[in-house]
Order: C-alpha cells, then structure tokens, then sequence
C-alpha cells in the first residue's frame, strides 16, 4: 500500500485534514502527526520514522508553514532521501501566495490556492501518486452500500463521491458498521461546495470504531446539516472478495 506524510504547520491542520480523508478513499496510508505522535514520543523520531515508511511526502506550502522549523525540517529529511535514492517522493501543495523554499522551487506543485480547483488539483495529485479507488472496491460499495440511496452530487464532485441526505448517509454509514469497514472521514458539501470535514483521528485511533463516525455524523447534525453528507472509506478485501 502507498504511504503518505503529509508535512504541514499547524493553522494549515483543517485542509491537512481534508486532503488526508480525500488521499484514503484512493486507499492509500497518510501519516499525519495527530494520528501517529502520542504524548511521550520524540518528534523528531517519530517524525523520521513516518518518513522511513512512506512513498511520498506532501508539503503543504503557505505562509505558515514556510516559516515552520518543524515542516523545514521534515522536508530536509525527505529531500535527503529522494537525493540519495531512496524511494520518497516529495510533492508540494500551495495553499496561497507565499515564498517557496529555495529547496523547493524546481518541483512542480499542485495549487490549491483556488478553493474551485480543489477537484482537480487533488486528482491530479493523486495521479502523480499512481493512485486510483480499486474497481472492486467500487463495485461493492455501489452494489451492497449505495445501491438504493438517492446520490445528491449533480456534479460538484467525482462521481465516486456519493452525497447523501441524513436519513440515507446514517443507512450507509450502519451498512460500513455490518460490513466492518473503515471510514476515514465524513465530508458535508452544502449547496454543493465544500463545507466541512470530521477526520477519525479526532475521535478515535481506529477507523473501523462505528463510534466514531456515528458520533462525528451526530455532530454535523447538531451544527444543523441535515443534508448533503459523504464519506470516505474502504470495506475490507476479504469481505469484498467474499461477496464479489
């Protein structure tokens, strides 16, 4: 499975967040820092060791994080990696105009600065990283998770993201509980742009824990969302291959 760390600085945490619970539903590992660091860790262990592990390492570049020591550091020890050989990849993201790293201004990034482009950019990211949602994975959540729901997305997002109202989102989310699967994050997309998103590490260290994303789903709707709710997540492969 492809890894991922994403490098960022923490008022860039929200979109880390979103673009984390996006990179999962392509099936691929993201490490990012609330999920992996406990109380007790050495950052700058953990933080090697997240990198020894992964494919890529995405670099959210903002004016926040280019002043960041933490995120400078991070993407030293990746370029160190990718210069010598080793199999890490580095990818930068801008967020909004900001001085790119000297170290970074021969890389091609993904440009997030327009909130309209956030679609694109995030799949062509995810094609740079060979990534794609596995057919039989689709296969199975169209025919056994969404298959009598009504899909709300006219097109504001890919078409494997389905958007639900409350009363369909909870059956899907009760038919993840009965097939075990995991989900990674809850997304609301009002009036068909992008609203907010409740990730599992906020809530839990496992995605597979129906507690989580139950409660994150009662959550939005005490923030009054009563509609437009999708959700990234993965059935496992034993159960798809079972029943496919």
């Amino acid at each position: 499975m492809t890894g991922v760390f994403l490098s960022h600085s923490s008022p860039d945490k929200p979109f880390a967040r979103r673009i984390g619970n996006d990179l999962r539903a392509f099936g691929t590992k993201v490490w990012i820092d609330e999920a992996e660091i406990r109380v007790g860790d050495s950052l700058i262990q953990k933080i090697s060791e997240g990198i020894d592990n992964v494919d890529f390492l995405i670099v959210l570049l903002s004016q926040a994080s280019c002043k960041s020591a933490w995120v400078e550091k991070e993407v030293n020890i990746a370029l160190t990696q990718e210069i010598v050989g080793r199999r890490v990849k580095v990818l930068p993201c801008l967020l909004d105009d900001c001085n790119i790293p000297t170290f970074l201004t021969d890389k091609r990034y993904a440009d997030f600065r327009d909130a309209a482009n956030y679609l694109s950019q995030r799949d062509e990211l995810a094609l740079a990283m060979g990534l794609a949602i596995p057919p039989a994975q689709q296969e199975f959540l169209n025919k056994f998770v969404y298959h009598d729901l009504t899909d709300l997305n006219s097109g504001f997002d890919t078409a494997s993201m389905k958007n639900f109202s409350a009363g369909d989102f909870l059956k899907a989310l009760k038919r993840f509980e009965t097939f075990n699967g995991k989900v990674f994050g809850i997304e609301t997309w009002p009036d068909g742009k992008f609203g907010d998103v409740k990730v599992y590490e906020e809530y839990t260290d496992d995605a597979a824990d129906s507690n989580w994303y139950l409660k994150a789903f009662e959550d939005f709707k005490h923030e009054g969302l009563t509609s437009h709710f999708t959700a990234s997540g993965m059935i496992p492969g034993d159960v798809v291959d079972r029943f496919l």
